[in-house]
């Protein structure tokens, strides 16, 4: 069975392409000093880009946003104490494409997902993110797939009068 242009152009544009950067990664057991000597990239927002926290080994034990920091005093000194442990309803493969992302996002109330891929987490996949070039060159695959589809009905000897009178005039010139 040949795969259409459709399926090929979709099933290549995954969330991976489209998802944001992460943050720096933050040792276990930095404290609020600590993150002070932190490098993180000029071009990246520290308020939509979480970082991961991770061990001395480099496994991933959880995500805090820059909001969390705040939480940081005295009573709680370390990052463990304000970091997110990563849920499974919130992890997206990176080979998920756009729009399956797309039916994921409309039908759970997540606002990002984090994307893994392999065993690391990669980055954050927002809403917005699917409005990149890349996610809006899937929805013109989309909506080519559905004109060739309706020339494909208009076509058909059956229809073919039907569907011509269904379009407008305008089109119809």
């Amino acid at each position: 069975m040949e795969i259409s242009i459709f399926e090929q152009i979709t099933s290549a544009l995954t969330v991976k392409s489209i998802c944001s950067p992460l943050g720096p990664d933050i040792p276990a057991g930095s404290t609020a000093d600590d993150l002070w000597t932190l490098d993180c990239p000029a071009h990246l927002d520290p308020l939509n880009h979480p970082s991961r926290v991770v061990t001395p080994d480099g496994d991933v034990i959880g995500i805090v946003w820059f909001e969390d920091y705040a939480l940081l005093d005295e009573s709680e000194p370390v990052i463990e104490s304000v970091m997110h442990p990563l849920e499974p309803d919130e992890l997206l493969s990176s080979s998920t494409t756009i729009l399956d992302a797309v039916e994921i996002f409309g039908s759970k109330p997540n606002r990002y997902f984090y994307v893994i891929h392999i065993n690391g987490i990669i980055g954050v996949l927002f809403y917005r993110d699917l409005f990149k070039p890349l996610g809006r060159l899937a929805f013109l695959a989309l909506a080519l797939e559905i004109e060739d589809q309706a020339l494909t009905l208009c076509q058909s000897a059956p229809l073919n009068q039907k569907c011509w009178l269904s379009i407008s005039e305008n089109r119809r010139h």
